[in-house]
């Protein structure tokens, strides 16, 4: 079984329960105790999501919060420093 589909596995899945977009993404394994792996799957039925939302929202909220940015935008804007952000962008009301 290729590294990516194993991935996608949990207790008792099959490689055919593997979103679309993880070919296309960067993949990684990852262990956890038989309890929590049930906790986890468990809350994600509950929501009616998937193993793989339920770990992009706990990663951006951990990022979160650390102070990281979560997407390329952000880590440009503060990479520019404060001041960038500030500064008016001369589009709008003129000044009377």
């Amino acid at each position: 079984m290729p590294p990516a589909a194993l991935s996608c596995l949990g207790a008792g899945d099959k490689v055919s329960s593997c979103p679309a977009s993880a070919s296309s993404s960067t993949t990684r394994l990852s262990k956890f105790d038989d309890e929590t792996w049930h906790a986890l799957n468990l809350l994600a039925h509950d929501r009616m999501q998937d193993f793989q939302e339920l770990a992009d929202e706990a990663f951006r909220d951990l990022l979160a919060k650390h102070g990281r940015p979560t997407d390329l935008k952000t880590a440009l804007r503060r990479s520019a420093g404060v001041e960038a952000e500030k500064k008016p962008s001369g589009k709008g009301r003129a000044k009377s």
